[in-house]
């Protein structure tokens, strides 16, 4: 007799639960490594999320920064706000057998940025730091100096404008020079000389928080994080986000989604600067992408990329070290991956990927998703020129050249005036490279 034919168990389906309700007036720190003030009024807040197995994840929306919040925020951070901050928008992750959260807001990433007072500034990611960690070598190996408008990126004008008014003040002495050109000393600044410096783009590399599950009190700000069970990862067939396994034909039906906006501004009409995250929740596992992505006309892209990924089956797929098994039993730990991914290209290497029978359309340069694929493409080539260069003996090139406007845009002007370019004296920015970090929650 013919054996009847084996079919794959399914793995279980944990059970979820979707929830929406509204609330108003007063907002509770719940932060475990903080004891923030209560009492800050805030509008109407609308809450979702999903209880789904031992998981709830919760998404909080709330209306852009009102003048109150936007006094507030700028005595904690001492720079001036995006035009447009949402402090009490906020996603968070909450694991209830292992106490686990994980918090995204606007705040804690503005806290990143160059130009806040040490006491209040956060540490953000390092990808080149934290690669060479992985790899091996910490020593000689130091975080990347950040200095005072660290951008170093100034607009396409910046030079123009700069050489109109020092000539205005040479033929008037007496005229006031305190007008505006974003990327001299910022978008908001006032005098050349007296302006406070902070990187006007408001390029951040803030991953999340973990240990918090609220946005931090807008009079006092985020905590450094005292506990951070994040390590890094240094499996590559394990410690990685299987992305197989998420795509259309994976057959999972999106049990929850959401996007919230955390800040955005127009860098006074020369770009676009802004951060937000979505969350995508299916019957096997969730995925979170933070993206901030910065757009400054004529000069340079930046992204950087957070995403968090964890299955509700953590057998399902991945291959287990006996040790990690014999210790954790049929049911081991969840393991939750935390993958950060960041580029800079010029924008005329951006430019050069739009489609050649529509080179007048710039529309696909606003287009973010568009812009995000298209730095993939820059970034793999670039490292298979470096590839190329080290197999011929030659060694690795940079792995980023400071962006700068076509020559053309530079005229006959002198070699060391600044025009649409970042700032060759500038370190790298931070955000580029990748790193992936992973924690384990016993329970």
């Amino acid at each position: 007799m013919a054996s009847a034919p084996t079919t794959q168990a399914l793995p279980p389906r944990v059970q979820h639960r979707v929830f929406e309700h509204v609330r108003n007036g007063n907002v509770e720190s719940r932060c475990a490594d903080e004891e923030l003030p209560i009492g800050s009024q805030v509008d109407t807040i609308t809450e979702r999320g999903i209880h789904v197995g031992p998981w709830t994840i919760t998404v909080a929306h709330g209306s852009i920064a009102n003048a109150s919040d936007n006094d507030a925020l700028s005595r904690l951070l001492d720079i001036p706000m995006p035009e447009m901050p949402f402090p009490h928008n906020v996603l968070v992750l909450h694991h209830h057998p292992s106490g686990f959260e994980y918090n995204f807001d606007a705040t804690r990433a503005l806290q990143c940025v160059d130009g806040v007072p040490a006491a209040h500034r956060l540490d953000p990611i390092d990808c080149a730091f934290e690669l060479a960690r992985a790899q091996g070598i910490d020593n000689g190996v130091a975080r990347r100096k950040r200095a005072l408008s660290g951008s170093g990126i100034k607009v396409s004008y910046a030079n123009e404008w700069g050489k109109s008014r020092c000539l205005e003040q040479l033929l008037d002495p007496s005229q006031d020079t305190r007008s505006q050109a974003p990327g001299f000393d910022g978008p908001h600044s006032g005098s050349i000389s007296s302006a406070k410096q902070f990187d006007w783009t408001y390029s951040t590399t803030w991953p999340g928080a973990p240990g918090c599950n609220a946005p931090p009190s807008l009079d006092r700000g985020g905590e450094r994080i005292v506990h951070d069970p994040f390590q890094l990862g240094l499996d590559p067939a394990r410690d990685r986000i299987p992305v197989e396994r998420l795509g259309a034909n994976s057959g999972q039906p999106i049990l929850f989604y959401d996007d919230i906006m955390l800040f955005e501004d127009e860098l006074g009409d020369n770009g676009s600067s802004m951060l937000n995250v979505k969350v995508r929740v299916m019957p096997n596992a969730f995925l979170v992408l933070q993206r901030f992505f910065l757009r400054v006309d004529n000069v340079v892209f930046r992204v950087f990329d957070t995403r968090i990924y964890c299955s509700f089956v953590p057998t399902d797929g991945e291959p287990v070290p006996a040790a990690e098994r014999a210790e954790a039993g049929p049911s081991h730990w969840p393991r939750v991956i935390r993958e950060c991914r960041g580029s800079e290209a010029s924008y005329e290497d951006v430019k050069r990927y739009l489609v050649p029978h529509r080179p007048d359309d710039l529309s696909q340069l606003t287009n973010v998703s568009w812009v995000a694929e298209t730095m993939d493409k820059i970034q793999a080539q670039r490292f298979r020129n470096e590839a190329a260069k080290a197999a011929s003996g030659t060694g690795f090139a940079p792995s980023l050249a400071p962006a700068q406007a076509p020559s053309s845009a530079l005229g006959n002007a002198p070699q060391n005036a600044i025009l649409g370019e970042i700032e060759d004296s500038v370190p790298g920015w931070e955000g580029d490279g990748a790193c992936v970090h992973v924690a384990v929650l016993r329970h």
